[in-house]
């Protein structure tokens, strides 16, 4: 009877925690929050760590690794590391390669002539090919000066 399950549903909630609205199991398991490796959002990019490290990613494009000359790159590499020599310790980057599968799926061409066979080997060439789009995003990561203490509260998270 309809009347039957309100009854079992009344007996379910009767079990929740009335502040959290949480089974009784719950209270011993870890929040979300505490396994993020991030606190807040500073700015739109800007992120604080729980090590109270400022932190920003920024993608790399404009250079072709596989297409550029050795020369170019080696040029690219050296001011790269100029530049990291110079910021001092309170600084620390990261380059991380990411690559994703590129969809290859093109509409067939209709028909049976020669245009829509090579089309269909084309296709089935670009599907075995494994195609991927490859970017370089470097992470900026601000170190605390040492002895310096910030507030940790809500407002020292907004900029």
């Amino acid at each position: 009877m309809p009347r039957d399950d309100l009854l079992a549903a009344q007996d379910q909630s009767a079990d929740l925690d009335p502040l959290t609205a949480l089974p009784a199991w719950a209270r011993g398991e870890p929040r979300l929050s505490m396994m993020l490796p991030y606190v807040s959002l500073v700015t739109d990019r800007t992120i604080r760590t729980r090590g109270n490290e400022l932190m920003q990613c920024i993608r790399l494009e404009g250079v072709n690794s596989t297409t550029s000359e050795d020369a170019h790159l080696d040029r690219i590499g050296g001011l790269l590391a100029g530049i990291v020599a110079q910021v001092g310790t309170g600084f620390s980057f990261y380059l991380h390669k990411v690559s994703k599968a590129v969809d290859v799926t093109l509409p067939p061409i209709p028909g049976e002539g020669f245009a829509a066979a090579v089309d269909q080997r084309w296709r089935a060439h670009l599907g075995q090919a494994g195609l991927r789009d490859k970017t370089l995003t470097l992470t900026v990561l601000k170190r605390p000066e040492t002895g310096s203490r910030l507030p940790f509260g809500l407002g020292a998270s907004r900029a």
